[in-house]
Order: C-alpha cells, then structure tokens, then sequence
C-alpha cells in the first residue's frame, strides 16, 4: 500500500513541475530571447531562470541568457526521409537547435567556430548575454568577434568598449521534470566596470570587476521553492559573467556584433 500511494505522490510531483516548466518544450528558447534580460541587468536583478546542463549540448535552451539572438536566414536541412535521423524526437531537436545557431549557449561549447550574434537592429549596442562561470576565482578571457575565420571576423561586427558584470545565485536545484536541468534563483548584480578590448581574432584576457565572495547562506528559504525540492537545493553561490555592448568594431559586411567565446584559464 505504502509503495502504491508512493508512486502516486511522485507522479503528482513530476506533473506539476513538468507544468512549470511547459513554456521550456513549446518552442526554442532562443526564439522567445529576453530583452528584458537589459532593464534586470540595469536594476541589478536579473531574478531566476532555467538551464540545462552544458553537457546537454542544447543550444536551444539559452535563451534566457541573452536580450536578443540573432536568427539564422536558412531553413533546416531537412533530410528526405525523416526515418533517418538515429533517435526519436532527433529531427525535432535539431530543427531547434539549427533555429538557435547563435544562441548564448556558443559561449560555452569551447569552439570559437560558433558564436552568440545578437538579433537587434543596427550595431547591437546595450545588448546584453549572459555565461555561467564554473570558478570565479580563475582568470576569464574573451574571443570578441566570430572566430570561425578571418573572413568572418572581419565581415561581422567586434565588441569594441563593454560593461562587465559579475552575477551571483545563493540558491539553486534541480529540476525533477528536467534532470539536466536546474533552476538558479535570486539572480543579481554584485559588480560591475567597463573593459576596452582589441580588436584581435583570437583570446584575449576579460578583467572581472572586484567583488566581495558571497558567502554560503541558505538562501533559499527565502523563495519559493517546493519543500520537496529544498532537500536537494545547493546553497553554494554560483557566479554569471554578463556582458554589455558599449561600442563596436565594425563589420565590413554586417551590422551583427558576435562573441564567440568566454572562458577560463586552466
């Protein structure tokens, strides 16, 4: 009897966060980009949002991340037979991932031959992405411009003058809809300067702001997270670099300024 009412119970729980998390199955993430993700970063409360593992390999599950993205003009090389793609629901996710071939996530997968490209009008200057940072205390670099070749580089737009600004989050858990992904709550602002960058194909050092740690409160009782989800919240800060374009090294041929990497040193 007790494993029957068991089952039940965490069938309840997984339907109702499987809800929550419904807006993150209709479409890309890419495609409903935030362009409030400027005002927050102003205010210097972004709030809270959703990502999947960067091991998930999802480019189209960033696109909280960034205040805009641009979108690729080609459709999805769709293949004759759909029976050819290896696994279900593969076709389905690579047509997203194809619409999100410059999302945030490209400041992550560690190939500077992919890039987030911002998808406003003109220059893209006040836009803003945002990258998780797996230990502040490393050393950041930056590659500023699409470095999948000089050509390209040369023809899309560089982030001349930026506002670099360091994030934190004192509480953040798993999904149980989604177990690669995880929700990071309270996330806002603690430091922030200006960097000028060369205009220079390849890394180059990214300064962070001095900044106090934060230490390790147990912020999450201060949100609203599922009881049963707060026996497995991690109150280890995690840290964000988000990055604003100020000015802008033009391109030859296209108005769109592109990042195509932010790192750390080993």
């Amino acid at each position: 009897m007790f494993a029957k009412y068991h089952f039940i119970w965490i069938m309840i729980i997984r339907l109702s966060l499987s809800q929550a998390n419904a807006q993150f199955e209709e479409q890309p993430d890419c495609v409903i980009y935030n362009p409030s993700l400027i005002q927050e970063i102003k205010s210097g409360n972004v709030g809270s949002f959703f990502l999947w593992d960067r091991r998930a390999n999802c480019r189209s599950c960033y696109g909280r991340m960034a205040s805009s993205t641009l979108e690729p003009n080609e459709k999805f090389p769709v293949a004759k037979n759909i029976s050819e793609y290896s696994e279900p629901y593969s076709y389905e996710n690579g047509a997203k991932d194809w619409d999100c071939k410059y999302s945030a996530y490209n400041l992550i997968d560690n190939d500077p031959a992919t890039a987030w490209v911002e998808g406003a009008h003109a220059d893209g200057i006040g836009e803003v992405v945002i990258s998780i940072i797996e230990n502040i205390n490393r050393p950041l670099k930056i590659w500023s411009g699409y470095g999948k070749s000089d050509a390209l580089f040369k023809a899309n737009g560089r982030p001349a003058k930026i506002k670099v600004n360091v994030l934190v989050s004192q509480c953040h858990h798993e999904s149980q809809a989604f177990p690669s992904g995880i929700y990071y709550e309270d996330v806002h602002v603690i430091a922030s300067h200006e960097v000028t960058l060369r205009d220079f194909n390849g890394y180059q050092k990214l300064p962070r702001p001095a900044f106090t740690h934060v230490a390790n409160d147990n912020k999450c009782d201060a949100f609203t997270v599922p009881p049963f989800v707060k026996e497995w919240a991690t109150i280890e800060p995690v840290y964000f670099v988000g990055v604003e374009i100020l000015s802008v090294y033009k391109g030859s041929k296209y108005d769109d300024t592109c990042i195509s990497e932010i790192a750390q040193d080993k």
